[in-house]
């Protein structure tokens, strides 16, 4: 058993999917379940159990899910600290939602990074708020980004607050709906929510980003697309906003170059109250106020001249 093979196994609890688990590491199928079975055999144990919706963690498999996190947690460490023959190294792993503005502010904070440091190692993973809060829980991040609607601000800030992690709130903004330039509400300057009902929503996969929609549709119109698109990658949300007819996504603003070059538009919607709230969140003693406060420089003046751009 070997450090690659425990990463492999973790991936498989991850995803809860040999096939998806393989799919993200870039292996084949037989590959990854031969490699599980000499593991099992090795220890003793069945580490998963098989089910038709995919596979589940035995209890002994908990157990040692437990401590290959925290041998994988210790060998990162190790190798990110000898790195490179001992040179100095400047690493910083993120975790963050799905947002284009994160992207292109992390684009550049490299770009920065690249001009002073020599050895540069950034690690940046897209996943759900959850996800992210466990990742800088257990050390996983350094620094994480989380995004939800106005109305669960205290659910979110409890859940941070009881892990004794820091916040602080870099983005407010307005929910809009995305659609494609010929949609036949893409005339309207300002949509009404019942305007929608008819048309076909994209959503992302997790739920997390319609979730307050969910609720607002259900308990105050009693209304709700009938037609729904769930994807997990925001490309994939985007291309099918471009090409299913009719359809459309809640989302916030978004840059002009992803509109222009999707051929979309923005809308706003009357009567709804909620906002989005983006969160940079951390540990004090995961990562230096140097290089939080480098990052959030130039997160904030992404954020600045995405607005500018509105």
């Amino acid at each position: 058993m070997d450090i690659q093979q425990i990463k492999y196994i973790l991936e498989i609890a991850r995803t809860g999917s040999i096939s998806k688990a393989s799919e993200n590491l870039f292996v084949s199928q037989p590959h990854l379940s031969a490699n599980l079975k000499k593991i099992e055999d090795e220890l003793g144990i069945n580490i998963f159990e098989r089910t038709h919706r995919g596979v589940l963690a035995t209890k002994e498999g908990q157990n040692f899910l437990k401590d290959a996190q925290s041998l994988v947690k210790s060998f990162n460490h190790l190798e990110m600290k000898y790195a490179f023959n001992n040179k100095q190294i400047q690493s910083l792993s993120i975790s963050a939602r799905r947002s284009s503005y994160l992207t292109l502010a992390i684009s550049k904070y490299i770009n920065q990074m690249l001009l002073e440091q020599e050895h540069l190692l950034v690690k940046y993973s897209e996943c759900t708020n959850c996800q992210v809060i466990e990742n800088v829980n257990n050390g996983n991040a350094d620094v994480g980004i989380i995004r939800f609607s106005s109305e669960y601000r205290d659910h979110f800030e409890h859940q941070l607050h009881s892990r004794y992690i820091h916040w602080r709130k870099i983005y407010q903004t307005s929910y809009v709906v995305l659609m494609e330039q010929t949609h036949p509400l893409a005339h309207h300057r300002i949509l009404n929510y019942e305007d929608l009902i008819q048309f076909t929503e994209v959503v992302h996969g997790d739920f997390e980003d319609n979730l307050f929609l969910n609720e607002f549709s259900e308990s105050r119109l009693g209304l709700a697309s009938k037609q729904k698109i769930y994807v997990y990658e925001r490309s994939s949300l985007l291309d099918f906003i471009a090409n299913v007819q009719g359809s459309y996504a809640w989302t916030t603003a978004t840059h002009p170059r992803t509109l222009d070059m999707y051929h979309l538009v923005e809308r706003p919607v009357n009567s709804i109250q909620s906002e989005c709230l983006d969160y940079i969140i951390y540990k004090k003693d995961h990562v230096s106020p140097e290089l939080l406060g480098q990052l959030g420089q130039v997160i904030d003046l992404t954020i600045e001249d995405l607005m500018s751009l509105q």
